[in-house]
């Protein structure tokens, strides 16, 4: 407008100025300014992008470390589940009810102390305790209750597929049980397939909710079921904590289901002038889970037997070890006593095995059938 006005009044004053150039300025200028504007605001907008896509990766860093923590902790516990089953068998065993007298109670009166093992092993915080009548039906109220359990209902899958297999029936995906808030089914099942009860989970810890832990609730439950199956029998029948067919049948099955292995040690002392002396050292070098039975074979030789629950090869081997050190000078075959190993394995059979221990141990097979609780050795069983 201003050199519009001075060429329309003094047009003799703009004649040596430069127009072209001063337009060619205006419209540079005004593309720079444009370009400036343009590169401002998507250097802004890519500032804002840095700035959310910073708030991100911090929280899915933070995520992350939690992630990787609460990983480490699922390892540990799994890669010490070994030395969990072991201690849950361990608290079954000590924590056992003492009774002298056959309970008329349902599942012998032993429901609260059964769910409490369970729930303790398992973490649940929620479940249910029945009991399975003879015909295989279940009986209902619950015997014990963990929480606001709710009854499990008769035609749940789970519960079906159980009562079926025998076998512990967790929730999946598609699994219409998941409608009745049940995770999981547990069998009480003794050594020759009789199912006493049931505990049916309703809540757990999502940690929790993993193989490991079922086959250990499996397991209990196993355990669990003998257990039940003993206290159910007289006092006359009832042959100390364990019967030597029983263990064996026990551990035999553990090996064909889970894969752990156990093995039958016989020390047979043939020096009767050191029979006590070995006698206790052999009852006394014992783990939490080991068992021991005393019998008397045909030549009036002392013979211990000894189950080894969850043990390999190198176990066995370093226990003969430690018991051979027991003995001034080493070899037990030199001080009076002489052994023998059976390792149980999947292949095996309880009669099979209890058969060599006659032949090799000179032991009447009717011998092995009755056992009695010595009173000098309240953990242990004769034959």
């Amino acid at each position: 407008v201003v050199f519009a006005g001075i060429t329309y009044l003094k047009p003799d004053l703009l004649t040596e100025f430069p127009r072209a150039s001063v337009v060619g300025l205006l419209l540079v200028g005004m593309g720079s300014g444009e370009a400036r504007d343009i590169w401002a605001a998507r250097l802004q907008r890519l500032n804002y992008l840095c700035h959310h896509h910073q708030s991100r990766l911090k929280q899915f860093t933070s995520d992350y470390q939690l992630l990787q923590v609460s990983h480490l902790q699922l390892e540990r516990r799994l890669a010490g589940g070994g030395d969990n089953l072991r201690a849950a068998l361990e608290r079954l065993k000590l924590r056992q009810p003492i009774s002298d007298t056959a309970s008329d109670e349902a599942l012998g009166g032993i429901g609260d102390w059964v769910l409490d093992i369970m729930a303790e092993a398992g973490n649940l915080h929620i479940a249910a305790l029945y009991e399975m009548n003879r015909p295989g039906i279940l009986r209902l109220p619950a015997v014990a209750m963990l929480g606001r359990a709710t009854d499990i209902s008769q035609f749940n899958p789970l519960l079906r597929e159980t009562l079926q297999t025998g076998l512990l029936t967790s929730v999946h995906a598609g699994n219409e049980a998941i409608f009745e808030h049940v995770i999981a089914v547990v069998p009480l099942i003794d050594a020759s397939g009789h199912i006493h009860g049931i505990v049916s989970i309703n809540d757990m810890p999502f940690l929790s909710i993993h193989q490991d832990t079922f086959e250990l609730l499996g397991l209990l439950g196993r355990h669990i079921g003998d257990i039940v199956s003993r206290r159910a029998r007289p006092m006359t029948v009832r042959q100390g904590l364990f019967t030597l067919r029983e263990g064996l049948q026990r551990n035999l099955l553990d090996a064909q289901k889970y894969g752990f292995s156990a093995a039958l040690v016989a020390c047979k002392i043939v020096d009767a002038g050191q029979r006590d002396s070995l006698v206790t050292r052999i009852c006394s070098s014992s783990r939490g889970l080991d068992q021991s039975w005393i019998s008397v074979n045909r030549k009036g030789e002392t013979v211990v037997l000894k189950l080894l629950p969850l043990i390999d090869d190198v176990g066995v081997t370093n226990y003969l070890a430690r018991l051979e050190s027991f003995q001034p000078g080493g070899n037990l075959a030199m001080h009076g006593t002489t052994t023998h190993l059976w390792m149980l394995d999947k292949n095996r059979t309880a009669a099979g095995i209890l058969q060599e221990v006659c032949d090799v141990c000179g032991i009447d097979v009717l011998d092995v059938a009755g056992l009695t609780a010595p009173q000098h050795l309240s953990s242990k069983a004769v034959l």
